[in-house]
């Protein structure tokens, strides 16, 4: 070994798992209360206390960082799961996550879909992520594709009237109720007919 020479590997340079998730965070946070087209690399760097050329080092850009969030966020239920439990199982995640100010991925997959820089893919992916996993729980084949629509709708309402209106409800109040609307979204899940029309 002759003295004085250095290594010809490259450095690399790295980022602590923490604060990827950090930016993670803030920019699913950012992008869910302010939309797409608003936030900024500076903000999403402020939000998670690091520097902009980390924000896109981790993310690679904005794009590509409100992209990178759409199939992260959705918590997977096993396959051995009892089914009847599904609704109320995600209606308590919902609960919890509020309580514990964490990210809403129902709120986030509609402005994904809304505010995105490319509308047409973040449908797809919407499509791909939350009602696939959504009709590994229907019973039955007939109006899947309806059935479905009004379950997404109905977490994605629950999840918005929860995080952003809270119209007068009480915490207690919400935990109360988890189970009355559980059951409305799971008759869905269970059956094969659509709920019949109000008269």
């Amino acid at each position: 070994m002759t003295l004085g020479k250095k290594s010809a590997q490259p450095a690399v340079v790295t980022h602590s798992r923490p604060e990827r998730q950090a930016v993670i965070d803030a920019a699913g946070r950012l992008f869910a209360e302010h939309g797409y087209a608003t936030v900024t690399i500076r903000q999403i760097a402020e939000a998670a206390g690091v520097s902009p050329a980390l924000v896109m080092k981790i993310g690679g850009s904005k794009a590509s960082l409100f992209g990178s969030l759409a199939s992260s966020q959705i918590e997977p239920l096993g396959d051995d799961y009892p089914r009847d439990q599904v609704a109320l199982e995600l209606l308590r995640r919902i609960h919890a996550r509020r309580e514990s100010s964490t990210v809403e991925p129902w709120i986030q997959a509609v402005v994904r879909v809304i505010d995105a820089p490319d509308p047409e893919e973040a449908r797809e992916n919407f499509d791909a992520v939350y009602l696939s996993f959504l009709r590994r729980f229907m019973i039955g084949d007939h109006n899947v594709d309806a059935r479905l629509d009004m379950v997404a709708s109905m977490f994605i309402g629950f999840a918005i009237y929860l995080n952003r209106l809270s119209l007068g409800l009480r915490q207690g109040d919400v935990a109360w109720e988890i189970p009355r609307y559980a059951a409305m979204i799971q008759s869905i899940l269970d059956s094969d007919e659509l709920p019949t029309e109000a008269s």
